[in-house]
């Protein structure tokens, strides 16, 4: 579960005389994704597996400091605001230390965000945002004494300029720049035994005249930026490092300390991968998650307007009769009814997976609209084929020979798709996986053979 997070884990692993050595875990960008990614092959990412990925590194490498970069919270789907709220709640699991307020979070409504903590008790930081009154509504700055032995830390969080959504008015709160107000901290704070991190969800052209201006910064992370996601890059006195997007990765850097110099940075990406499946206390709160969901009925009708795309099995079943008689009594054509039973009619975590062309034209979109597309219909994995039954019918009443299956297959302009294995995995994955890999299952089902 499609959070944004830059985790930052900080902690001493060796001390040789006058010289440290810390090192730093991060990832950003996780726009709510609570799960793992979905891919057919090899799936990473998940707060569960963030979770074993922070505690064995703690284990090896002592207390972890962990830090956001922001872009957190859930930006697509009818339930964006239930997954953020759930989201802060993990990352409270995670024991953060400071968590940036990002441009997905506004987008959020601050307002939201700020309802959710109330029970979260993140500690939220932007620099640069204010309100009306010019005061700052999260922290400025948060500071960490000792990180390693000699060493303070002080963290900035500097949100990029973006547009505040309707919930939170326009002349409630500003974003000051991010430049002129991280100048003001360096200038103030900088002094020796004190690295200065600073946490930004800026990219590309903004973010590089950051860089290129900016003067006090040790270390800049950035969530989610493609032009620094490999080895640290150093731009300007500064190191930079960037995340992977959604939870797939976190990244790890490690630098030296000596006589009140960061040296010898070096990193690379470690994959949340199945290694670090399952964390108990995670796995619970995300059970809590669908229940939850189960319990809000997102009432959203199909559009007026939609354009029919989807044809519907029956159509189907006046060419292709053996299949679709044979469908009828599967498991697919009766996913819904799973749905019906355990409360989560109304779930859009798990209608995508239950009902065919999800939010699409005239596909499902909710219970009271258009149930004549629950279930996995044909056109869930064969698309949407309203063309072609149109054209067959045309072609129907154009031959007195025509059996919907005759030879001149070439001249038609709108088939089926064909489909393979693979497509069993878009659904099947995690605890729904199939018992056999799908090619083995593809093999047995139905009008695969």
């Amino acid at each position: 579960m499609k959070i944004s997070i830059v985790v930052l884990l900080l902690a001493v692993y060796s001390v040789f005389g006058a010289k440290k050595t810390a090192r730093i875990l991060y990832s950003g960008s996780s726009l709510g994704s609570y799960t793992t990614c979905g891919c057919p092959s090899n799936p990473t990412g998940g707060l569960p597996r963030m979770a074993n990925f922070v505690k064995e590194q703690n284990q090896q490498f002592g207390d972890p400091l962990i830090l956001d970069a922001g872009n957190f919270s859930s930006k697509t789907g009818r339930q964006k605001a239930v997954l953020t709220e759930y989201f802060m709640k993990g990352m409270a699991i995670l024991k953060y230390d400071a968590v940036l307020v990002g441009g997905a979070e506004i987008e959020t409504g601050l307002s939201e965000i700020m309802r959710f903590n109330k029970e979260s008790k993140l500690p939220l930081i932007s620099s640069n945002l204010v309100d009306s009154k010019g005061n700052r509504p999260f922290s400025s700055v948060i500071k960490v004494k000792n990180v390693v032995k000699g060493l303070d830390a002080l963290i900035v969080g500097l949100t990029a300029p973006t547009q505040f959504v309707k919930t939170d008015s326009v002349a409630a709160y500003k974003i000051l720049d991010p430049l002129e107000t991280f100048s003001k901290i360096s200038a103030a704070e900088r002094k020796k035994g004190v690295a200065i991190i600073v946490l930004t969800d800026m990219k590309e052209s903004m973010l590089e005249k950051f860089l290129q201006a900016q003067k006090g910064a040790d270390l800049v992370i950035v969530a989610a930026d493609y032009a620094y996601r490999e080895m640290p890059s150093l731009v300007n006195g500064a190191q930079v490092v960037s995340s992977f997007p959604e939870t797939r990765n976190m990244g790890v850097v490690s630098f030296d300390v000596a006589d009140d110099s960061l040296l010898s940075f070096t990193g690379f990406n470690e994959p949340m991968a199945s290694k670090y499946e399952k964390h108990k206390q995670m796995d619970s709160l995300f059970k809590a998650y669908d229940k939850a969901l189960g319990g809000v009925k997102f009432k959203h009708p199909r559009p007026s307007d939609a354009q029919k795309l989807y044809a519907g099995s029956e159509a189907c079943a006046e060419c292709h009769r053996d299949p679709v008689a044979k469908e009828r009594n599967g498991k697919h054509v009766k996913a819904f009814s799973i749905l019906e039973k355990t409360g989560n009619s109304y779930n859009p975590s798990c209608l995508k997976c239950h009902v065919t062309g999800y939010e699409r034209e005239n596909g499902f979109w909710d219970v009271e609209t258009s149930m004549d597309m629950a279930g996995v219909q044909c056109e869930e994995c064969h698309g949407p084929q309203m063309a072609h039954v149109r054209e067959e019918r045309r072609r129907a009443f154009g031959s007195v020979d025509f059996t919907g299956m005759d030879q001149s297959k070439s001249s038609r302009q709108n088939k089926p798709y064909k489909v393979g294995f693979y497509k069993c995995a878009h659904c099947h994955t995690g605890e729904f996986k199939l018992i056999k890999t799908p090619e083995e299952a593809w093999k047995e089902i139905g009008h695969s053979k």
